[in-house]
């Protein structure tokens, strides 16, 4: 039986699709003789100015503790400008510690990406955006116009950022559909991606575990966006998008910075695991005797 469905794995510890997924780490088409290779992706210098907007203040290879003085910056902003429009004493005080703690509560938001037992959540928030054991980690902060996004490390060094776009309505920032967030989010960087069908060999996928799904990728010379289409994914209650900002020349030393790569759980696998109890031995008691 084939399930399509997502589901992160806990006691293996990363995300796999059960819809016969391509294994985005393997060379599954040199295996049967042939040696897939991606289209190169044409740049458009053009795209840069809107997609550092759309990014900024983050930018490629800062370090977490970088990231981690940004934020506390944005607090100080934020309690700073409550405060001055508090006059009781009392309350300016009560802000001023508020401020502290939410500052001493974001290094808690790093997350390392280390495998074992357990999940961290980001199995189901960003499936095919990590591997495990491969000094990855992620920090989750606010996304200017609502939905989520994550900021992604490797050897602590920001390489993505990830949004996550939830399609409510027609009049939402990307619409309700697929179809509708696709022609959206073209028409605002002026221009339509190149169209990547799932279970296709995929860079930005090296080492991840899952089906590579539908997406349009779009490039500047120095970042590339991935626009993926997880509308269609069972274990999500709203209709979402992903949109990857990824530092290009990262995404090409993925082979090299993804070492640690996981095996594989083939459906047959999967399948056994998830099978009904086998049925309890027969007590020999209940065997007809044969007669002599």
């Amino acid at each position: 039986m084939k399930r399509a469905t997502w589901f992160a794995a806990a006691v293996l510890g990363f995300s796999v699709s059960l819809s016969g997924g391509v294994f985005a780490g393997a060379k599954d088409a040199k295996d049967k003789g042939k040696e897939a290779k991606e289209t190169p992706l044409k740049a458009n210098p053009a795209l840069k100015p809107k997609v550092e907007k759309k990014i900024t203040p983050w930018k490629w290879g800062m370090s977490s503790s970088e990231v981690f003085a940004v934020l506390e910056k944005q607090i100080d902003q934020v309690y700073g400008e409550k405060i001055s429009k508090a006059y009781n004493p009392k309350m300016q005080a009560q802000l001023e510690k508020e401020a502290d703690k939410k500052k001493k509560e974001l290094k808690s938001k790093l997350i390392e990406f280390k495998g074992g037992g357990g999940v961290s959540g980001y199995e189901m928030k960003a499936p095919g955006e990590f591997t495990y054991k491969n000094a990855e980690t992620a920090i989750e902060v606010t996304r200017p116009g609502g939905g989520e996004r994550q900021l992604f490390f490797i050897n602590d060094k920001l390489w993505k950022v990830y949004d996550h776009v939830h399609l409510t309505s027609k009049d939402a920032e990307l619409g309700e559909t697929w179809e509708q967030a696709t022609e959206k989010f073209s028409k605002d960087l002026g221009e339509g991606g190149k169209k990547v069908e799932k279970k296709s060999v995929s860079t930005a996928y090296y080492g991840v575990l899952m089906m590579v799904p539908d997406h349009y990728l779009w490039s500047d010379g120095t970042t590339q966006i991935r626009f993926i289409d997880h509308t269609k994914r069972e274990d999500m209650t709203e209709r979402t998008v992903g949109i990857a900002y990824e530092e290009i020349a990262t995404v090409e030393k993925l082979p090299t910075y993804r070492t640690n790569v996981e095996k594989k759980v083939t459906d047959a696998q999967v399948e056994k695991a998830g099978a009904p109890d086998a049925p309890p031995p027969k007590d020999p008691k209940d065997t007809p005797k044969k007669k002599k």
